[in-house]
């Protein structure tokens, strides 16, 4: 009897767990996914400057990100290499990150996003990131 109670909250706990992650990866999803509603396109500098300080939700830098991540990793851009393309960041800046906002695009359009990077030492991409706030 105690094997058979066992089994079953066992069963139980694994099926709410496997739920959980599934309801969880359905209902936010990265702005990177191609599952998004976001339509990706080419990085525009102009349209990028254009929207500095928007706190629309529909800002276009979001179809952009994917786009823009993969040319500054390509490059490896300097911090202030990228301070002349994109601009002052809104969202936050350190000596060793920048953060721009992005629309709401991610998690069923309920969080901000946001473009996130990280520097090293030298002052070069360590890493990107796409952010929710």
């Amino acid at each position: 009897m105690e094997k058979k109670v066992f089994s079953i909250l066992l069963g139980g706990t694994i099926l709410t767990g496997v739920l959980a992650f599934l309801i969880i990866s359905f209902v936010t999803r990265p702005l990177d996914d191609e599952a998004n509603n976001i339509k990706q396109q080419a990085f525009n500098q102009d349209l990028w400057l254009q929207y500095s300080g928007s706190l629309d939700r529909d800002n276009p830098r979001g179809a952009m990100a994917v786009d823009l991540k993969r040319i500054l990793l390509e490059k490896k851009y300097s911090k202030n290499e990228i301070l002349k393309m994109l601009g002052p960041p809104e969202m936050d800046k350190r000596d060793d990150y920048l953060s721009y906002h992005l629309g709401m695009w991610s998690d069923n359009r309920r969080t901000t996003d946001s473009f996130d990077i990280y520097f090293d030492e030298n002052s070069l991409i360590k890493r990107i990131e796409f952010g929710q706030h």
